[in-house]
This record gives C-alpha cells, sequence and structure tokens, in this order.
C-alpha cells in the first residue's frame, strides 16, 4: 500500500464523513492502538476520554496517528 499525504479538503472530506478512527500512540517502543470517536463541526474536532492509559502517553509523546475505519454492512 502507498501512503499518499492527504490535501486539506480530503482531510475535511473525510471528518465530515466518518466518526470512528484507529489512534495510534507510543510509550517509549511499545505501540498503543485504540477505537477513537469523535464528531467533526465548523473546523473543530470533538471527542472525549476518561483519564487514563491513553491520555497518559498522548500527554507525554503527542506524535499520534490515525487510521480512518470503514464499517460495511453485510446483508
Amino acid at each position: 500500500m502507498l501512503i499518499q499525504e492527504m490535501t486539506r479538503q480530503q482531510s475535511l472530506d473525510l471528518l465530515t464523513r466518518t466518526g470512528l478512527c484507529r489512534l495510534g500512540c507510543t510509550q517509549g517502543s511499545q505501540p498503543y492502538v485504540m477505537p477513537f470517536y469523535f464528531a467533526y463541526n465548523n473546523n473543530s474536532l470533538y471527542s472525549a476520554s476518561t483519564v487514563g492509559q491513553k491520555i497518559d502517553w498522548m500527554r507525554r509523546n503527542p506524535v499520534v496517528a490515525c487510521r480512518r475505519v470503514t464499517i460495511t454492512r453485510l446483508r
């Protein structure tokens, strides 16, 4: 798979079409990937979380990666 940089407009289009992604962060050499639910409205991104491993790790290392999740219904 070839990873390409998205334009600002492509990023905004994606944010308005989905509300779930996989968020990845690291602590040292240990990766941590978790589901991340969000809402995008008027150029603002909203999410909520309780304090825990995810928040602790992101505060220590704010460099994170996000992968979109596509849910397909089987009929």
